[in-house]
C-alpha cells in the first residue's frame, strides 16, 4: 500500500503543486529499493526474534 502512495505522489506532485523532479526514474528506483528493504528487514527481524517479546506483559505494580 506504501509503494502505490508514493506512486501516486511522484505523479501528483508536478501537476498539483509545480514540483518538478530532476530524475523521476531515478528517484522512483531509490524509493522503491528503500521501501523493498525495509519490508525484508521488518519481515526478518519478526523471524527472528522469539515470540516471547511480542506478549503483552502484566504491570508489576497490580
Amino acid at each position: 500500500m506504501l509503494q502505490v502512495m508514493l506512486g501516486a505522489m511522484l505523479q501528483i506532485l508536478p501537476v498539483v503543486a509545480g514540483a518538478n523532479l530532476t530524475r523521476p526514474l531515478a528517484v522512483a528506483t531509490l524509493v522503491h529499493v528503500a521501501i523493498a528493504l525495509g519490508a525484508l528487514l521488518l519481515a526478518a527481524a519478526f523471524r527472528e526474534l522469539p515470540a516471547a517479546r511480542f506478549h503483552a506483559r502484566r504491570c508489576p505494580c497490580r
